[in-house]
């Protein structure tokens, strides 16, 4: 499992890669813009999001020794695939595009 705490890049490489996956938000650090809003309240409905560390807490202990089960929950899966499809890139050829992008800096 991964637990998550600032807006960057850990947490979208767990969720790609479809690790389970906790992120907790201190709304004082991590702003969210208002257009990505209603997807990160998806995230908040299939608890992969928590802006409170003690709900996060007792999720992880309520659901320990279930969390492959909440993990693979269809409507997570789902949500899940649907943030990673908006904001994570995935690329069959990360080594050339890097490359690539050195080359035209």
């Amino acid at each position: 499992m991964s637990i998550e705490t600032l807006n960057s890049t850990g947490y979208l490489e767990s969720l790609q890669l479809n690790l389970p996956t906790i992120i907790i938000f201190n709304k004082s650090f991590c702003g969210i813009r208002n257009t990505a809003k209603e997807d990160f309240n998806d995230l908040k409905k299939i608890n992969i999001l928590f802006d409170n560390p003690i709900n996060a807490a007792n999720f992880i202990n309520k659901n320990y020794n279930n969390l492959e089960e909440w993990w693979s929950n269809l409507e997570l899966q789902k949500i899940r695939e649907k943030f990673c499809n908006k904001y994570v890139r995935n690329s069959d050829t990360p080594f050339q595009e890097f490359k690539n992008v050195l080359k035209n800096a």
